[in-house]
């Protein structure tokens, strides 16, 4: 941790972990007390904020080869808290 670009970095990932963390936990809560939805009605609505990251998750070793990865780290933070 002496050295501050590791621990800024430590920081952007514990603020990113606790943002996508956050949204899986309080989206199905809000889900079932708000709106009454059962698990399978709030299964299809996360089912696609994950779906996306499976089909890119293969192309991610042919984009870090043409897009430097800072800039694909700076996007999925934006894409994040955006």
């Amino acid at each position: 941790m002496k050295q501050s670009q590791f621990a800024m970095s430590c920081v952007a990932y514990l603020i990113l972990g606790m943002a996508l963390l956050g949204s899986i936990y309080v989206l199905p809560m809000y889900m079932i007390q708000i709106q009454g939805d059962n698990a399978l009605e709030i299964g299809e609505v996360l089912m696609w904020m994950g779906f996306p990251q499976l089909l890119i998750f293969p192309l991610v070793p042919k984009l870090t080869q043409i897009i430097r990865a800072k800039y694909l780290v700076f996007f999925g933070f934006y894409d994040v808290f955006c």
